[in-house]
């Protein structure tokens, strides 16, 4: 699903939660993810080992309880993925608190926190 990757338009949830098992038997990785929520233009950073389960969490009511909230009350959203291995970085602490700060998810976004501490 090209639609994941940094730089393209995205995928909603709904496609995401449809194809969760092809994506997986795909290759789940470590990475982050981006939570976009369009209606709102609010941002939500997170990282996982395996990105595809994490992100999956959000929608289904395991993940971060405003996220979800938002979705269930009919907010639209997109989501990006980038892989640790293509990323440039060394860390997905690193990788996860610079996109943080990058889509400025912690003053005016969903994140409680600027990322998690090496």
């Amino acid at each position: 699903m090209d639609g994941l990757a940094e730089g393209s338009p995205g995928i909603s949830p709904e496609t995401l939660l449809k194809n969760r098992l092809d994506l997986k038997r795909t290759g789940d990785f470590t990475g982050i993810y981006i939570l976009h929520n369009v209606s709102k233009d609010q941002y939500y950073v997170g990282q996982g080992i395996r990105v595809i389960d994490r992100v999956s969490q959000h929608f289904m009511g395991r993940g971060n309880a405003d996220v979800y909230a938002d979705w269930k009350y009919g907010d639209q959203f997109t989501i990006k993925t980038v892989p640790l291995l293509q990323s440039g970085y060394q860390s997905l602490n690193d990788l996860e608190r610079d996109a943080i700060s990058a889509y400025d998810a912690y003053d005016h976004g969903y994140n409680r926190t600027h990322g998690n501490q090496n």
